[in-house]
Order: C-alpha cells, then structure tokens, then sequence
C-alpha cells in the first residue's frame, strides 16, 4: 500500500508539473519582467522619461487649474498626484470624472508635467512592458470571454496546481534531506538533469509556495468574494465590501480651502520620516475632504 501511494503521487506530481509547465513558465517569465516595469523597462522604452532635473519646482497652482479644468466636465470621485521618482521623473495627476448623461459614465484622466519648467509631457500609454504585466495579472483575457475576471482566475487556478504540484513532490520525494545536496555530475545525463531537478526544486519550494499561495488568493478573490457574501452577508456584495473598507466618509456639501500639494509633499510621518510620494483626494474642495497617501 505505501508503494502504490507512492507511486500515486509521484505521478499526480510528474502530470501536474507536465500539464502546467509552460503555462506556469510562461506566468512565472511575465512576472519576472513585471519587476522590472514600473521603473527600468518603462524607462528605456519610453524616451519621454528620461529625464534629468536639479529641483522640483512649486506645482500646487499647476495642480488646481489642471483640477479646475476637469471639475468643468463633470464630478471629480477621487484625484491623485504622484511627486516625480524614479521610473517617473515628473509629476503625474489623475482624476475620475463622472460625466451625467453619456454612454461612459466615468473617464479616467492622466496628465504629466515636467519637474523643472512644469511644461506638460506626453508618454506612452502603450508599450510591450505594460503588456507583459497585464498577461501577467489576467493573461489579457478578451472582453468578449469575460475580461480580466475570468483571466484572474485562470491565473489563480494555475497557483493552486503549483501548490499541489509542489506539495505532491515533497510526498513523492521520501528521501528528502538525501536528495537537497546530490549532484551526480559524473553520471549519465539523465541522472544529471534528475538531480538537478530535484535539487533546484527543493532549495526553492519555499518561494514557489510563497509565489502560488498568493498569486492564487489574488486571483480567485473574484470568486471567492461571493461565495463570501452568500454565507456572512445573505448574498450582499455591498455590505461585504463596506465591511472589508470600512465606514466611509460622506462629503459634507460645504466648500472649503484644500491643503497645498506643496504642502503635502514636505510634510514628514512622525515615525517614520518618511514624505510622500503619491497622494489620493476624495471629495476634492469639500470640508471632509480626504488626503491618502
């Protein structure tokens, strides 16, 4: 019985890794490159990016007449600025407009400025590494076939076979301690690629977990979010999602004077002293306004 057990999950192992090889290859080489996109891959494609700046000059009147000029199509739901860093040398501000009476009820606008002389800068929305990160996350799963969800969950299932594949193996393989530090390089190629296999799979486990675990909780959430809601909340989503956020703050309806985005950007956390760089705005020139950042 304990050999045929053996052999069970020695091939529920071997078929699991076959079956999802290069599919998790392929999720595991995307989110390598995924690292390296916020910052150097954007960088080196886009040419706009690359640029050198001594100070960052003053940006909070910049700032309001950008708002300003969203506030004229619609109801701003939240703002964003981000302080020029690394991978994004300059100063980027984001609005979620609700525009009434169109066929998109809400537009997503992004402006950049230049750190220096604050003359607006256009860049690339496009590019092979933001690509690389969207079929990372969901695979670029086509609208028509159900978006992003159901490419998330795609990508979660396959996290779960990793742990399962990950989890056979340490089963399969009875001689573990052995089996970490054989190398038999003076043995035919077979033996060669099996111990290396073997080794590598086994000094890496406790990443690969790591990498499984949560690149399934991320993208099953989509799922399990209902399933949630079903048993705690009598099926309502919203009432799940207000207790996950928390209470939220309502706008008061009284027009008030914003705190400076230069402002913001000098001013330190008493622990850690750290600045910000980014900052989000709920209920932009209202007296519960709401600074996040």
């Amino acid at each position: 019985m304990d050999k045929a057990r053996h052999l069970r999950n020695y091939d529920l192992h071997s078929w699991s890794g076959v079956s999802l090889g290069i599919f998790l290859f392929i999720v595991c080489f995307t989110g390598s490159v995924a690292v390296f996109a916020l910052n150097e891959t954007h960088v080196w494609e886009d040419p706009a990016k690359r640029i050198s700046y001594e100070q960052e000059a003053a940006f909070n009147d910049t700032f309001d007449a950008w708002v300003a000029e969203q506030d004229e199509l619609g109801e701003i739901e939240f703002l964003s600025v981000s302080w020029p860093q690394p991978g994004s040398p300059y100063y980027v501000a984001r609005a979620d407009v609700h525009l009434e009476g169109t066929e998109h009820d809400h537009k997503f606008i992004t402006q950049n400025w230049h750190p220096e002389t604050l003359e607006p800068i256009s860049t690339r929305d496009a590019s092979m590494s933001r690509w690389l990160v969207r079929f990372h996350i969901d695979l670029k799963w086509p609208a028509m076939r159900g978006g992003s969800q159901v490419g998330r969950c795609i990508v979660g299932l396959a996290g779960i076979l990793l742990l399962l594949a990950i989890l056979t193996g340490i089963v399969a393989h009875t001689k573990l301690t052995k089996e970490t530090f054989t190398l038999r390089f003076d043995r035919s190629v077979r033996l060669k690629w099996q111990d290396s296999h073997k080794v590598v799979g086994l000094w890496a486990a406790p990443f690969h977990v790591m990498i499984g675990f949560t690149g399934a909780v991320l993208g099953i959430v989509t799922l399990l979010a209902p399933v949630v809601a079903v048993l705690a909340f009598q099926g309502d989503l919203e009432a799940l999602f207000a207790t996950v956020q928390g209470p939220q703050i309502e706008a008061a309806n009284v027009a008030a004077q914003m705190i400076s985005i230069d402002e913001v950007r000098n001013m330190v956390h008493t622990e850690t002293g750290v600045q910000p760089n980014y900052v989000f705005a709920q209920h932009n020139g209202d007296e519960n306004d709401v600074y996040q950042g």
